[in-house]
């Protein structure tokens, strides 16, 4: 699907930013796109991991995590009840999403876009049941286009807004979007992601050129196994119930989010 033009300039832009990075102080210093382009050439690649020295093949559903910090809020529910033959055909596979004015209570019913490598997917053969997407369209219906399936951990982990914590284990993501997780576990995630906050202000605001060495590395080692491990059982998607409205809260939140409702909740 991708021509070697487009390939070239993905490149440039990967070498682009990691000099940014570089001077930003989050990786090592002085790497500059030109000599990260002269890397490249003697290993055959856009020259980025081994400029940076990175060993052993990136963690998939850790990237899917970074995608879904950077597409949010757009952010979709599988919903594919089985029928009495079995999966749902793919052509009766829908996607709730939040609608684009954020305000409506009810969510917004949307199709994979037929362009989608996607949209030939019924509904067992999806491995999460929640994506993230870059742009939704709408011509004869809304269509969803350019989508990834995400882990729910990363969802939980990356989303953008505040995660409140409810009853029963019901995690509130933006004041929208619930996952409910076994109770234990629920305080785990939140202190994990406010740590996870913390270490990203730090490099935000560190001084330009100054480089914080690995300091963060196990918290990034920490969470891409847990996301891993966590994505590598995946629940059936059709076994998603979703309860979107003001009576998804839970039972209100603690501490400063008292009185704070989810907007919606998919057990699991």
């Amino acid at each position: 699907f991708l021509g070697i033009k487009t390939l070239q300039q993905i490149g440039q832009l990967k070498r682009q930013l990691l000099e940014s990075l570089s001077h930003a102080g989050i990786v090592p210093p002085g790497l500059r796109a030109g000599g990260i382009e002269a890397a490249g050439r003697r290993d055959g690649s856009d020259g980025v991991r081994s400029s940076i020295k990175q060993q052993g093949r990136p963690s998939t559903e850790l990237l899917a995590g970074l995608l879904c910090a950077g597409l949010w809020p757009n952010v979709a529910v599988i919903h594919a009840p089985k029928t009495k033959k079995g999966a749902a055909a793919a052509q009766h596979v829908r996607l709730q999403t939040r609608k684009a004015d954020a305000i409506a209570p009810e969510p917004e019913e949307a199709s994979v876009h037929p362009s989608s490598v996607n949209s030939k997917l019924n509904g067992d053969e999806w491995i999460s049941p929640y994506i993230v997407f870059h742009e939704r369209v709408q011509t004869t219906k809304v269509y969803i286009r350019d989508c990834s399936p995400v882990p729910p951990l990363a969802i939980l982990l990356f989303g953008g807004g505040e995660l409140i914590q409810g009853a029963d284990g019901l995690l509130s993501v933006d004041n929208w979007l619930g996952i409910t997780v076994p109770p234990q576990e629920a305080q785990q995630i939140c202190d994990l992601r406010e740590r996870l906050g913390d270490v990203l202000n730090r490099m935000v605001h560190r001084r330009a050129g100054d480089f914080g060495g690995s300091e963060h590395l196990p918290l990034i080692d920490a969470l891409s196994a847990l996301v891993e491990a966590r994505a590598s059982e995946p629940e059936p998607v059709a076994g998603a119930q979703q309860v979107w409205g003001s009576q998804g809260g839970g039972g209100g939140a603690k501490k400063k989010n008292k009185g704070s409702k989810g907007k919606g909740r998919v057990r699991h």
